[in-house]
């Protein structure tokens, strides 16, 4: 008779997948963006690498420093172009193209880093269990943007379909808490 112990020592606790429909987004500075919120990513994570030499050839070893990929969110645009001009004015303030008064303004804003003001924001992507119930929450920490998408409009579309656009945040870092 053959030995199981290992097979069944092996077996995951959770038989639920994770469902690509089970998240709810909320970003402090773009309160109508979360409402409008179609797709949303966990950023992706590179390692860096080091070459290491030798005398017959070269290894490739883990380096130290991790990189952190964008935050990227679709949101359908809401009739008053409410949540697009949240983030247009955002990057806006961000980036002062015509003066410095708008960024004056947003380094004084409350939220975000005490040295930083406004300039950031926090976020928290919940991702649900099938039951739609909080199961992990994604801490996204001092979040800024750093594209917004165009906004297309096309009169020979054949079906009234919303308009989506993207938009791109960079992070500093973030962390997945379980809260179960």
């Amino acid at each position: 008779m053959a030995d199981t112990t290992g097979f069944l020592s092996n077996l995951p606790d959770n038989y639920n997948i994770l469902s690509p429909i089970g998240y709810r987004l909320n970003i402090q500075k773009l309160p109508n963006v979360i409402y409008f919120c179609q797709t949303v990513n966990i950023p992706d994570l590179t390692l860096g690498e080091v070459i290491q030499p030798t005398p017959l050839r070269d290894i490739t070893v883990f380096g130290d420093n991790l990189t952190i990929g964008t935050l990227d969110v679709g949101f359908v645009v809401d009739e008053d172009m409410t949540n697009y001009l949240e983030i247009q004015n955002w990057m806006r303030q961000l980036s002062s193209p015509s003066d410095f008064s708008a960024y004056s303004t947003l380094r004084n804003e409350g939220s975000g880093l005490p040295e930083t003001g406004g300039q950031y924001s926090d976020a928290t992507l919940h991702i649900l269990t099938n039951s739609m119930n909080i199961n992990k929450n994604v801490q996204l920490k001092d979040l800024w943007p750093t594209s917004l998408g165009a906004v297309d409009f096309n009169v020979g579309e054949t079906e009234v379909s919303p308009i989506i656009v993207s938009a791109s945040f960079n992070i500093r870092d973030f962390t997945i808490v379980s809260t179960t």
